[in-house]
């Protein structure tokens, strides 16, 4: 019949489990484990629990706890101190009084152990069974995913300085960039809607959405044009020009004016123009023959005003002939006129064809 060790033993084995497994699984003390298997018992703690630890690895060996049990108390009813006092006994050579004294002891004792032993048995019986031990099967919870932090995209900032508005708010507009007027003022290098300054120096980086601010050009600032009517137009260029601004000269026919003299000009003296405009003068050319209209000065003109000036005249277009330029001295760009036939400033009857040259594209 196998002891209660052995019956442990081989539970355990039979089930593959390691003692360290069964430490983990039922809180029993490694060395413990091994003390029940090895039927050390006074190793155990205090006899109270030890029927506590036999129930527990009984439960988890699957082995009836009631077995276990009771060949633990099998092994309890038999005392290892009975062996040895018959032994000391039996060598002894004494006379019958001394024999029935000791035996009296013996059954003394006998009786005194065994009432110890049902005592004890009615407490362990009463015991509170050791508490369950659960084990959770508690998931481990997955990781977090903690999102990664774009780097904030940047874009170079261009060169704007000179260039139009309009142009500028859309590109930045395509880069991610927002521009933003911060002021107008006159300038005499950019036009009137072209950028002066930007705020950003061309070339730093910015984060996607700021602002570039710019400063826009109003254009030169207004200059009063001088008044040159009644004047030569020799005097009148010289004036005109030391204003600031250039002269284009316009031959007709006058009545208000001898010829060589300034009749009419545009703009209108005194009237506020840029600087470095053009003002055009009327120079009479003295009075009109009666019933003749003096043929305008078209040359150096685009071919479409060259054809409203005929018009306003009475003139018609009798030809057009489309020229090349060699031998000419400064020609105008290809559409404008070359010559006329015949010469400005002709007097011709109201309703006359002139021939034009206008240079070809080439």
């Amino acid at each position: 019949m196998s002891t209660l060790g052995e019956t442990l033993r081989a539970a355990r084995q039979a089930k593959g489990s390691t003692l360290d497994q069964i430490e983990t699984a039922t809180r029993i003390r490694k060395r413990h484990l091994l003390a029940m298997e090895a039927e050390d018992w006074p190793s155990l703690p205090d006899a109270l629990y030890v029927k506590g630890f036999l129930r527990t690895y009984a439960r988890y060996l699957g082995v009836p706890a009631e077995q276990v049990l009771s060949l633990y108390d099998q092994q309890q009813k038999q005392p290892p101190a009975q062996a040895d006092v018959r032994q000391a006994i039996r060598p002894l050579d004494a006379p019958s009084r001394l024999w029935s004294g000791l035996l009296v002891g013996l059954v003394v004792f006998l009786t005194f152990a065994a009432v110890l032993a049902y005592l004890y048995r009615q407490y362990a019986a009463t015991e509170l069974p050791p508490t369950p031990v659960i084990i959770l099967d508690v998931p481990t919870p997955a990781p977090t995913l903690v999102p990664t932090r774009l780097p904030l995209l940047e874009i170079t900032v261009p060169d704007l300085v000179g260039k139009e508005f309009s142009l500028v708010e859309q590109d930045l507009r395509a880069l991610g960039l927002k521009v933003e007027v911060t002021d107008r003022r006159y300038d005499n290098t950019w036009y009137a809607g072209r950028i002066i300054t930007q705020s950003v120096p061309a070339g730093l980086r910015l984060r996607l959405g700021e602002t570039v601010g710019v400063v826009l050009s109003r254009g030169r600032e207004g200059v009063s044009v001088p008044n040159v009517v009644n004047i030569p137009f020799s005097q009148a260029n010289g004036i005109l020009t030391n204003a600031g601004f250039k002269t284009e000269r316009q031959d007709a026919p006058s009545s208000q004016a001898p010829a060589g003299v300034v009749f009419r000009q545009e703009p209108a003296p005194l009237s506020a123009a840029q600087a470095g405009s053009t003002v055009v003068v009327y120079v009479s050319q003295g009075a009109a023959v009666s019933g003749k209209v003096t043929l305008p000065n078209v040359v150096g003109k685009s071919w479409d005003e060259a054809k409203k000036i005929m018009a306003a005249a009475g003139l018609s277009i009798r030809s057009v002939n489309m020229q090349g330029v060699e031998g000419v001295p400064s020609p105008p760009p290809p559409g404008y006129v070359l010559s006329t036939s015949p010469a400005p400033g002709t007097q011709v009857d109201p309703g006359s064809s002139v021939d034009i040259a206008v240079r070809k594209q080439e």
